[in-house]
């Protein structure tokens, strides 16, 4: 038996057949003299770990391709270029010259916040195609990750990812700084606001005074008709504020308004790091209807601002001017 070790590994593995896949027959049927020295071709842990080192690092400059991942048997150039062996000869190491691209104010501040609205692809790698990144920044993702309903999707989409993100524009100067900001558009009925409560953008209607004196009954006085008749017209983010405001008025939107509810899954992490099924969550989403009518408000406060903005440094270039060799021509 310690004579069959003694033997070259894949020797081994060749006289294994059907009825014994781990070891082979004994004894050995191998017509060869007794090995004098002993040649051990099994890779130890740590050599084959430095192997897998190796080997990924060979395959790294090919990580990013998205198109390995899709189809790997296809033929097709890497993303990235092909793998450049390190060579045993000493290299003059050039020092790269530092091309900021982060404006000097935030640099100097150590201020590297910046939200910027893009859309990159599951298989793609932040840090190889962001340029911020490239200086040395850490890249973080912002993701909706709110529940709707099928029928809510559409409006929430319109209101909050794409009418919201204009609502609101900054100075030029921003990136040096410059803190002003004006409203470009406003909704032709009520304004926006943030809410703390929904941790969202929620559009409010206008404070209109009415003449009908205040007789001091609360809403909850009301007779259930009547609530039902008022309630009705509410959207799921107004059901979800009015289902927060006490027992017996969230009872009487579940009851009343179910089919405007939702249930999901309300998921929990336990103390072995795993993720598991708590409970079930019945609930209104924070849809809100969709804004047909919209103002477009005037750009004069941006204009007086530019004006007046002490960040708005206009740069004078006193070197004399280069005459091209087309004008040189000319003027001779």
């Amino acid at each position: 038996m310690l004579e069959t070790y003694r033997t070259s590994r894949n020797d081994r593995k060749r006289l294994t057949d059907f009825q014994n896949p781990f070891h082979p027959l004994m004894p050995l049927r191998i017509p060869l003299e007794p090995q004098q020295s002993f040649v051990d071709e099994d890779s130890s842990d740590e050599e084959n770990l430095l192997q897998e080192k190796l080997r990924k690092k060979r395959k790294s400059p090919f990580e990013n391709c998205y198109l390995c991942k899709i189809d790997p048997t296809s033929q097709h150039l890497h993303t990235l270029g092909n793998f450049i062996e390190q060579k045993d000869e000493e290299i003059d190491i050039k020092i790269p010259i530092k091309i900021s691209l982060i404006p000097s104010f935030y640099e100097q501040r150590k201020l590297y916040v910046d939200i910027v609205r893009e859309h990159l692809s599951a298989f793609a790698r932040k840090g190889e195609n962001m340029a911020c990144f490239r200086a040395g920044i850490t890249v973080y993702t912002f993701c909706c990750n709110e529940s709707f309903r099928r029928d809510e999707y559409c409006d929430h989409y319109e209101l909050c990812h794409m009418d919201v993100d204009d609502y609101i524009g900054r100075c030029p100067m921003y990136t040096d700084g410059c803190p002003f900001f004006y409203y470009k558009k406003a909704p032709k009925w009520g304004s926006l606001r943030f809410s703390e409560y929904l941790s969202c953008v929620i559009h409010c209607p206008p404070e209109v005074p009415t003449k009908i004196p205040y007789t001091g009954i609360s809403l909850c006085e009301l007779p259930k008709d009547v609530l039902h008749e008022i309630v009705q017209y509410l959207d799921s983010c107004s059901l979800r504020c009015l289902s927060a405001t006490n027992h017996y008025l969230r009872r009487l939107c579940f009851e009343n308004f179910c089919s405007a509810s939702m249930v999901h899954i309300k998921w929990e992490r336990s103390e072995t790091h795993s993720w598991y099924e708590k409970c079930f969550m019945w609930e209104f989403s924070t849809s809100q209807r969709r804004i047909i009518d919209w103002n477009n408000q005037s750009t004069l406060p941006i204009s007086d601002h530019l004006c007046e903005c002490e960040f708005n440094v206009a740069e004078k270039y006193e070197a004399k001017k280069i005459a091209l060799p087309f004008m040189a021509h000319q003027k001779n």
